[in-house]
């Protein structure tokens, strides 16, 4: 877990990661953060914005990550590449820390055809039900996602 509030660090049941103040906003810095502890060479992360997420999928996502050749495997959902749900390589960290450094944050801007693996939204739909990827970030997605789930299997 990576929090930027240091007095979660006390409450935790997980191992928390503290990150440090810094100028700018977005959740690159989070990644950063997550490579520069991880002691693994690839590591999957996943936001806490994704609330119909299913193990069946994320162990999918990420077992496909460990077997594929990448450096960044992101899925594609409702048409955006999830990276939110995707997972890193830590030879991507110089890439991040390089872009950090210029005030480039757009995490879309790592996708690169060469290093990058995407798995395609209708490979997914054909396999998992639902709307597991869908992000949610307002009242209105939460809706709309209620709504989905209440009109049943589609």
């Amino acid at each position: 877990m990576i929090d930027r509030h240091s007095e979660t660090i006390g409450r935790a049941s997980a191992d928390v990661l503290f990150e440090e103040p810094h100028p700018g906003d977005g959740p690159i810095f989070g990644i950063a953060t997550a490579l520069r502890h991880s002691a693994s060479e690839k590591v999957w992360l996943l936001a806490v914005d994704y609330p119909e997420m299913t193990s069946e999928l994320l162990f999918h996502l990420a077992g496909e990550f460990l077997r594929l050749p990448c450096d960044l495997l992101v899925p594609e959902w409702s048409g955006k590449m999830q990276m939110l749900c995707a997972g890193y390589s830590r030879a991507l960290l110089p890439v991040i820390e390089k872009r950090i450094a210029e005030s480039h944050f757009r995490l879309r801007n790592l996708i690169d055809p060469g290093t990058t693996c995407v798995i395609r939204e209708d490979v997914l739909r054909a396999r998992f039900s639902g709307e597991p990827l869908m992000n949610v970030n307002t009242r209105e997605e939460y809706d709309l996602l209620r709504r989905s789930d209440a009109s049943g299997p589609g």
